[in-house]
């Protein structure tokens, strides 16, 4: 009976479940309905955790990232190459920022002022201005030159370029075909020598340091038009390496220069915009972006005289000279001074082909006050022209073969200031780029150190390291960036290295 009774129950059960199934999903479809209508009246906010979370996550992935962006443990030998390098950069621009407010008096004086200075006939400021003129005595004494290293440079018959390291005691020396010879300016040791590979009959014209402030290249240009980068130089911890350097890149950054007379290839690096420069035995000058690795512009220099030398008017300046805070100074990125074999000097907008002036002036309409981009003063070759920024004023200090020099401000039509520095001819130049001082070297085998006003700070005739011994015809002279240095070549295989004899003073 039981089993019976569950039996009827079960088939009871049976025929309603469908009934209660039945009328169970109507209510749950009204329900869905309901809800439907519902979100589909209302619109929830979209979330954004997910992008957020995925750039998160891209940031960490380091996969992408290039071995300047990658995150540097401090504790590791990268972090601490880094945090050496850091401080190192740091020195250097402290010691370079007192050496340019120390001798900031010995800056070149505005013509107005000198005629002011002549007129002035106040007794009681008297006393002042002998104040004034002794002080300015000592500091050109401070900067008498004794010389601290003589190297001989074995193997190389005589010297072409000399480039000093801005931040570690390394000096290139370059001679007249393709060896190139690393040594210690502080401790005058060989560090290494190496042969920059270009062909026979063909010559080094141009060098210069890259990327001084991390890891250091050593870029050559030579007369066939050829640019060779190198690497490995210097080690980690900025002592020079024994070991062979390697060939970084290589292209032609003249194409269809011809090898032999003439400038060669002259070469101008900008590191604030990785941009390098080239002109030199033709009449073309071609800017080249080494991140992207192509020519960007081509500017025609409308002259059948070679280029001589190129320096771009703008400036990393960490001494404040241009401003009163760390930055750049000059006439703009984009204007470079160019120097032709004519004796002329030219500046040039590197973004377009022509002259300063005719951007100046536009199409159709004419400018009260054109630039003037032509400067035909000199005579003769223009051995160099640079920049300078001393007391607030972008000037450029240009000097000839025929020993004439010239100060220019490129918004005038006329030099500021003009002065023959020797009779004999001039092979070599070069101007301080903190300290109001420059130097010019001849074959005539002397070297003398100036003022830009043209005060005579000393005449350097014979070898103090050895008695007696003339200094060889001067073929190159380069002052250290940052530091009261000065490095001289002749066409014999002593590089003289010299410092001020107050050295334990001011260094």
């Amino acid at each position: 009976e039981k089993i019976t009774s569950l039996r009827r129950i079960s088939s009871v059960s049976k025929s309603i479940a469908p009934l209660e199934r039945a009328n169970r999903s109507q209510s749950e479809g009204k329900v869905l309905s309901d809800e439907l209508s519902f979100i589909l009246d209302y619109d929830l906010p979209e979330s954004k955790f997910y992008e957020w979370q995925r750039d998160l996550f891209a940031e960490r992935n380091t996969d992408c990232l290039t071995a300047e962006e990658q995150p540097i443990d401090p504790l590791s030998f990268n972090g601490a190459v880094k945090s050496y390098r850091e401080q190192r950069n740091l020195r250097a621009h402290e010691m370079a920022s007192k050496f340019t407010s120390h001798f900031a008096t010995l800056a070149p004086k505005p013509p107005l002022a000198k005629k002011k200075q002549r007129f002035n006939i106040d007794l009681s400021d008297e006393e002042e201005d002998e104040a004034a003129i002794e002080a300015e005595a000592k500091k050109k004494r401070e900067l008498e030159l004794k010389q601290r290293n003589c190297i001989k440079n074995e193997g190389a018959e005589m010297s072409c370029i000399l480039k000093f390291h801005a931040y570690e005691d390394a000096l290139c020396v370059c001679d007249g075909h393709d060896g190139v010879s690393v040594w210690d300016s502080r401790k005058k040791d060989w560090t290494s020598t190496f042969h920059n590979g270009n062909p026979k009959g063909t010559r080094m014209t141009s060098a210069t340091w890259v990327n001084e402030m991390s890891s250091s290249l050593f870029l050559v240009g030579c007369d066939d038009g050829s640019v060779r980068i190198w690497d490995g130089l210097l080690q980690p911890n900025g002592r020079g390496s024994k070991k062979s350097p390697s060939l970084s890149a290589a292209f032609f950054a003249a194409p269809g220069m011809v090898a032999g007379g003439g400038s060669g290839l002259v070469l101008d690096w900008q590191q604030y915009s990785g941009r390098l420069i080239a002109g030199g035995s033709g009449n073309q000058i071609r800017c080249w972006d080494l991140n992207a690795e192509k020519c960007a512009s081509v500017i025609e220099t409308e002259s059948s005289e070679c280029v001589t030398t190129i320096n771009t008017a703008w400036r990393y300046d960490p001494y404040g000279v241009g401003s009163t805070t760390e930055g750049y100074r000059g006439l703009g990125p984009d204007t470079i001074v160019v120097g032709h074999g004519d004796g002329t000097i030219k500046l040039f907008d590197i973004r377009v082909k022509c002259h300063v002036a005719e951007v100046q002036k536009g199409k159709g309409r004419p400018s009260r006050r054109p630039r003037i981009s032509k400067y035909d003063e000199h005579s003769s070759w223009i051995v160099s022209a640079c920049l300078t920024g001393y007391s607030n004023r972008p000037e450029v200090v240009s000097g000839s073969i025929d020993g004439e020099i010239k100060t220019w401000d490129l918004r005038l039509s006329s030099s500021l200031r003009t002065y023959t520095a020797q009779r004999r001819p001039m092979t070599a130049l070069s101007v301080h780029p903190g300290i109001p001082m420059v130097a010019t070297g001849s074959h005539a085998q002397f070297i003398k150190v100036m003022t830009l006003d043209g005060d005579t700070l000393q005449t350097i005739r014979y070898h103090e390291a050895l008695s007696g011994h003339r200094i060889g015809p001067v073929s190159c002279l380069e002052f250290h960036p940052y530091k009261p240095l000065l490095a001289a070549g002749g066409t014999d295989s002593i590089v003289s290295i010299y410092s001020p004899k107050s050295g334990a003073a001011i260094l």
